[in-house]
């Protein structure tokens, strides 16, 4: 029975592939002639071949699979990675390097089919690939594709085209001999440098006792390293931004703060000297910083001035204007005490004035009032009695009645003033403007 079983042995290897006997019967020949002879002339393929082919095997299968379900769009984005990993050439070149012989029409076969499911997926048409991919002919490729893997082991010499340009140097196997290589040179470099041994540093200050047996010997410094002069131009880069930043956030919360001042809102007869003459006006709010003013004058921005009202006086800038108002700033913010002498007593004071005007059926104007009164101790207008019944209004000023030896005159915007003689009224019969400060120089 063993010699049965060793003949029945015998005669199926034999009986197997003829490729085997083939490069049997070389080898035998070989030794018996003690001459090297040539390999059979068939390949494996390579590995970096092999291990795509099943990658992408695997994949097209996961994706047919999943059509319909919710892990599609990721089967699907898996299937076109491992499709395009690599080229058309590099695949070509591969396949035929390795010398498949009549497998080589099928593996074309498999990748075209392959391909044309990548297309159908791409052109959105899942019906059209689930057909495809469902065919008995394309599930027999796979199968086909796995025994041929299974049965076929790789070779790690072959030249790698799919990762390089197919040189020897490429292939799998020195590539991996070239990276342990490199890892060996390291370990070896780095162990070398931990077997050298330090000089030792003596200081012979601390160390007289061996002056005498060091005296021959130099001294080795540590070496040293100067600092870059780009390294210098980045710090005081660094510390410029730095400061920059800085001033700059301090300059933006001082002028928030500043804009957020509290305004206190009041009404409050002011004195405004421009510098020709002092003239009334309204304060109609107040701040520690500035005020807001109702004046006649003509000031212009940033305009230095001198405002006076009640107990505070303070020298102020024109910050803005327009037809009726100015806003003021102060060359120095009023102090807490101020402000409530300001806003309280004086305040206070004027509302008892007011109510006791208002008590004959009168109304205070402070502005209107003081301008007249003004005007008439400076001498440069008619002393005329202030009429504090009647508001001081844009209106009303252009509608003023002007007495003249013809009779009363209604000066409107539009109204020219009669001829004659204007010496007595302090108006300049060219200009119609007052002209009392030119007459008299101590009006000011």
């Amino acid at each position: 029975m063993p010699r049965s079983r060793s003949k029945r042995h015998q005669h199926n290897f034999l009986r197997g592939d003829p490729r085997k006997r083939l490069a049997i019967l070389r080898l035998c020949l070989s030794l018996i002639l003690g001459a090297p002879l040539a390999l059979p002339g068939f390949a494996g393929p390579s590995c970096g071949l092999e291990g795509w082919l099943e990658t992408l095997n695997t994949s097209a299968d996961s994706y047919v699979k999943a059509l319909g379900t919710a892990q599609e769009h990721q089967a699907a984005r898996q299937f076109r990675t491992e499709m395009e990993r690599y080229g058309r050439e590099q695949l070509l070149k591969q396949i035929r390097a390795a010398d498949l012989g009549g497998n080589e029409s099928a593996l074309m076969a498999f990748i075209s089919s392959r391909r044309h499911l990548l297309e159908l997926q791409k052109d959105d048409w899942p019906e059209m690939a689930a057909r495809y991919g469902n065919d008995p002919r394309f599930n027999a490729q796979s199968q086909s594709l796995r025994q041929y893997i299974a049965g076929t082991e790789c070779d790690p010499n072959a030249p790698d085209f799919l990762n390089g340009n197919g040189g020897q140097e490429q292939s799998f196997a020195d590539r991996l001999s070239s990276g342990v290589a490199e890892i060996t040179d390291i370990v070896t470099a780095v162990t070398q440098g931990e077997d050298e041994t330090a000089p030792i540093y003596a200081d012979p200050a601390n160390f007289d006792e061996f002056r005498s047996s060091m005296a021959g010997q130099q001294t080795v410094k540590p070496p040293t390293v100067e600092l870059n002069p780009s390294g210098n131009a980045a710090f005081v880069l660094g510390l410029f931004t730095f400061f920059t930043a800085i001033s700059a956030w301090a300059w933006m919360r001082y002028g928030i703060v500043q804009r957020r001042a509290t305004r206190y809102p009041c009404v409050l007869p002011t004195v405004v000297f421009d510098g020709i003459m002092p003239a009334v006006g309204t304060m109609l709010d107040v701040s520690q910083i500035g005020c807001k003013i109702e004046i006649g004058l003509d000031l212009q921005i940033r305009q230095k001035i001198k405002i006076t009202c009640g107990p505070v006086a303070r020298k102020a800038r024109i910050v803005w204007r327009n037809n009726h108002f100015a806003g003021v700033r102060f060359d120095k913010p009023l102090s807490e005490v101020e402000l409530k002498e300001l806003l309280g007593e004086y305040s206070k004071q004027i509302a008892q004035q007011r109510a006791e005007a208002e008590k004959f059926g009168l109304t205070l104007m402070p502005s209107l009032a003081g301008n007249r009164t003004s005007r008439a101790q400076t001498g440069t207008g008619p002393a005329e009695t202030p009429d504090i019944t009647t508001p001081d209004t844009t209106e009303n000023a252009a509608a003023a009645e002007i007495e003249t030896e013809d009779g009363p005159v209604q000066a409107g915007p539009e109204t020219t003033l009669p001829e004659g003689d204007w010496s007595d009224t302090g108006l300049s019969e060219e200009t119609g403007k007052d002209d009392g400060a030119a007459e008299n120089p101590n009006a000011a």
